[in-house]
């Protein structure tokens, strides 16, 4: 059975139409796909919606019902009453021998790009309504989080985890901060190609990004909101009020612990796709000291291939000022730099004078020891 697709994609206010296509099925997909439109049957994934991610074949089909149904969604399957066997008398329909030539499903440079950034933005998404809900009094080490055995980033956990906001707990960087970082390490593990590195290289990469994670995602959820601080999900101040009183701290750098980040983003006036793949190409730093040999070249093969992202976005919204926006965006990764090394000051000075306004958790402190 075959399927019609017309796929309209809307990006910044500039439009791009794909063609028109056929999207092969078997009996089986097709059955299935229909049983479940029918019946309005809602499923569940127990592995963050990446069942599909290693499969190569029909034979190595998962048996997740909820990966399968997105799967047939993805590549745009769509049912209309007629289409088969026992809707016949409804509605002709076009019958296909086994001898019938398959067309080939073939993806423009859109689709791809499409794709990649809509399966990080589900994944970002996610994390941002874990973060809001999330609820823990355990203390996990970033080793104990990328190996799963701790609980958090489920469909569990967000349908049984109260409205309420986390207590603010009288702290200068409160609990959101701990679960803010917490969210980041797991969507980071989630990412696709961390599969293919070894579990050190995993822990040291996640560990040497996780804070700027989450300062970024922070930074970006504040400038959507037109706030000129960082924000928590509540809406509160990420830094408390009392920042302002500490002597030990100048003007100069509470402005910028609290504004500098979300200023530069609104200046550039990011979007949410330009967000997502800076994200990624910073992630992405192959430089990083102690990385194996193998991770390198996985690190830098992604790396090129979210800046080629980037830049394809760039060009296909900014037309011929999409190198300069491009350049534009880098540079957000200098003022990030620039925010991690004022919170690790910040931190280190409340150590000292402020310890009970200090945020101890492990997850805290690892994520800002590289």
């Amino acid at each position: 059975m075959e399927y019609w697709i017309l796929r309209n994609l809307r990006w910044s206010g500039v439009k791009f139409v794909t063609t028109r296509r056929l999207v092969p099925s078997c009996n089986a997909c097709k059955m299935f796909f229909r049983r479940v439109v029918l019946n309005n049957v809602t499923y569940q994934c127990r592995d963050l919606r990446r069942c599909y991610w290693r499969v190569e074949s029909c034979r190595e089909r998962p048996k997740c019902r909820a990966c399968r149904f997105q799967r047939c969604l993805d590549v745009g399957m769509k049912y209309t009453p007629g289409e088969c066997s026992e809707d016949a008398s409804k509605l002709p329909i076009a019958k296909f021998t086994d001898q019938s030539p398959i067309p080939p499903v073939v993806l423009s440079p859109v689709d791809v790009l499409t794709n990649m950034i809509q399966g990080l933005l589900y994944l970002d998404s996610h994390r941002l309504r874990s973060f809001t809900l999330m609820r823990s009094d355990q203390d996990p080490t970033i080793d104990e989080l990328i190996n799963g055995t701790c609980r958090g980033f489920s469909a569990l956990r967000i349908s049984d985890g109260p409205s309420s906001p986390p207590p603010c707990n009288g702290l200068i960087l409160s609990q959101w901060s701990f679960f803010g970082v917490w969210t980041s390490v797991e969507f980071l593990n989630c990412i696709d190609f961390m599969h293919l590195l070894t579990s050190e290289d995993k822990e040291f990469m996640i560990k040497s990004f996780a804070m700027n994670s989450y300062l970024l995602s922070s930074a970006f959820f504040s400038a959507s909101y037109n706030s000129d601080l960082l924000l928590n999900p509540d809406g509160t101040e990420l830094y408390s009020c009392r920042i302002k009183n500490m002597p030990e701290l100048s003007e100069d750098m509470v402005e910028r612990v609290q504004k500098l980040l979300v200023a530069k983003l609104k200046n550039v006036r990011i979007t949410q796709e330009e967000y997502i793949l800076m994200t990624m190409i910073l992630f992405c730093t192959p430089k990083l000291p102690g990385i194996s040999r193998s991770g390198l070249e996985i690190v830098s093969e992604q790396q090129r291939k979210y800046s080629k992202a980037l830049m394809d976005y760039c060009r296909f919204t900014r037309h011929d000022m999409g190198p300069l926006r491009f350049q534009e965006l880098i540079s957000v990764g200098t003022v990030l730099a620039k925010c991690f090394d004022d919170v690790l000051g910040l931190v280190e000075i409340l150590q000292v004078f402020h310890a009970e306004a200090h945020n101890s958790k492990q997850l805290f402190k690892e994520s800002l020891h590289k």
